[in-house]
């Protein structure tokens, strides 16, 4: 075998953290989410480098493990601090994954977002109550 073909080999090894079970990645992402400190802050769901998006960002199965926990989901916000493009189906999309579970929600919309904005977002979230 040539230096070539074990370099080749070495490349197709899993590391180390793609060989854990799904439950301790589980485990793992509740922890980096959910028990940050004794004050959390709920994620802006608009901020896609924070909270579960940003578990996602990492690599495919990351991600369907961070979409498909509800959990992850359930402490949001979202703020008009910085106006984005889709912020109804930002917000419609992390209600979704949070699968009717309770919410610990915060919104902050007072200034930046037209009224229609203000109304999908506020109509979305009763109904999510």
């Amino acid at each position: 075998m040539s230096p070539s073909d074990m370099s080749f080999i070495e490349e197709r090894r899993p590391a180390p953290i793609d060989r854990l079970f799904v439950e301790i990645l589980i485990y793992i992402f509740h922890l980096c989410i959910l028990d940050r400190s004794s004050y959390f802050e709920p994620f802006d769901v608009n901020d896609y480098q924070r909270g579960p998006w940003k578990l996602g960002q990492i690599c495919s199965p990351w991600r369907q493990i961070a979409n498909n926990m509800p959990t992850l989901w359930t402490h949001i916000s979202l703020a008009d601090d910085g106006v984005v493009k889709e912020p109804v189906s930002r917000f419609k999309i992390a209600l979704e994954r949070s699968s009717y579970l309770a919410l610990d929600l915060e919104l902050s919309i007072y200034f930046r977002y037209p009224l229609k904005v203000k109304r999908s977002i506020y109509q979305l979230a009763i109904t999510q109550s």
